[in-house]
């Protein structure tokens, strides 16, 4: 009798659907202390040098429209919010325990300060770290090699140009030694047959879905990051 598929893995992302600002650290405790199977937290150094769970930048022409729609008609979960990364890995040493972390590196330059941050908090290959930026994965390379790593790859919808992007940052990353791709549909949803294809290659597959996953992709994904409500 052939074995079942293994479970695919439910990641709060950016510990949205508490009804509490994303990336905050009441939302993370939140995700924590629910039945998720882990966490998603975006990673930005701020001008200042202290490393920060942000979507946006604090000074970005969006980030500053998110906390104007915050500011006037009281819609919490668009805000800019800042959480200090250290207070973020605190929460997760205290309330994390077998559930998932995933760090999201939003920029490029700060992954030495970044693993400090980790051997600090004992949590280096605890942690599972995706970016957008190759540079980042070869960084991890040298300074956290036991740390797990995913690559992130925007998804059009359009399965031609989906499949060029993903073939080409697939290559370039499969020396950076990483687990697998993290795919975020951006426009017209998930290429299927793209997802489908990766999977075929030998690499783990992880998707960004608000909605219900398609069913060609039922038990391949290794995780979902989902914004949907959680109780």
């Amino acid at each position: 009798m052939p074995s079942p598929p293994p479970a695919t893995s439910q990641i709060s992302h950016r510990c949205i659907g508490f009804h509490l600002p994303q990336n905050s650290l009441d939302a993370l405790r939140a995700a924590l202390s629910s039945d998720v199977d882990g966490v998603e937290l975006d990673v930005r150094r701020r001008g200042d040098g202290v490393l920060v769970c942000a979507h946006l930048p604090t000074f970005s022409l969006t980030g500053l429209l998110y906390r104007s729609v915050k500011r006037f008609f009281g819609v919490s979960f668009l805000s800019g919010h800042e959480m200090p990364l250290e207070e973020a890995l605190s929460s997760y040493q205290n309330l994390g325990k077998g559930k998932r972390l995933f760090l999201d590196l939003k920029e490029r330059g700060f992954v030495p300060e970044l693993f400090d941050e980790l051997k600090n908090h004992e949590l280096g290959k605890d942690v599972e770290i995706l970016t957008f930026f190759p540079k980042n994965l070869q960084d991890c390379e040298t300074y956290g090699a036991d740390t797990t790593r995913w690559l992130s790859l925007p998804q059009i919808g359009l399965t031609f140009f989906d499949k060029l992007i993903a073939r080409y940052m697939i290559e370039r990353a499969r020396a950076l030694n990483i687990r697998g791709v993290y795919f975020y549909p951006i426009l017209f949803g998930a290429s299927v047959e793209v997802i489908l294809e990766t999977k075929a290659s030998g690499l783990d597959v992880g998707l960004v879905s608000s909605s219900p996953v398609p069913k060609p992709l039922v038990g391949i994904l290794d995780s979902v990051f989902t914004q949907a409500p959680f109780t």
